[in-house]
């Protein structure tokens, strides 16, 4: 199983496209799952000069808006990025006994506020919601530098998960392709 996609940063280190491939996914309550070793040298070895970074990734319930929440899930976990699907697959991975990974690039960096407005922009099917990211506007027009700077940064990431794509093939380093 593959968790491919976006994460906020929590290493103030990390900016917007940065790749991270998860050598483990630390779950809400702590629970700690190894990706497969194996699959993640496959990978870092087809994407060559790419940087990618190898660290934990910490799986969170909800979306961690705040620098400062992002800041303490950092110190807490060791992690590098936060996502909310990576530890779902882990644990589904785990029970299978089949293997995972994790390949994320930072879209929100840990000094980046996520603003509300942006939480209604895709409803529970995963669907595009922009006008109701524009009704969420007007009741919050402060946000909207934010909101833009949160665009240009998911673009960014976005950007790097093609590339990644591009060079790591269909079977991104596992083997089958």
């Amino acid at each position: 199983l593959l968790s491919f996609g976006i994460a906020g940063g929590l290493d103030p280190a990390l900016g917007p496209g940065d790749v991270v491939v998860a050598d483990q996914v630390v779950a809400p309550g702590g629970a700690r799952y190894p990706t497969d070793a194996a699959w993640r040298n496959g990978l870092t070895a087809l994407l060559g000069g790419q940087s990618a970074l190898s660290a934990p990734l910490a799986g969170s319930d909800r979306v961690v808006m705040e620098p400062a929440a992002k800041g303490r899930l950092f110190e807490e976990t060791g992690a590098v990025a936060v996502d909310m699907e990576s530890h779902a697959v882990a644990e589904v991975a785990a029970a299978a006994g089949v293997p995972f990974l994790v390949l994320r690039a930072v879209s929100d960096t840990a000094a980046g506020t996520v603003p509300r407005s942006a939480l209604k922009g895709v409803d529970r099917q995963g669907r595009d919601c922009p006008w109701a990211v524009a009704l969420a506007l007007l009741e919050r027009p402060r946000e909207l530098p934010a909101l833009l700077e949160l665009k240009r940064d998911g673009a960014a990431a976005l950007k790097a998960l093609r590339r990644v794509a591009a060079l790591a093939g269909p079977g991104f380093g596992l083997g089958l392709d």
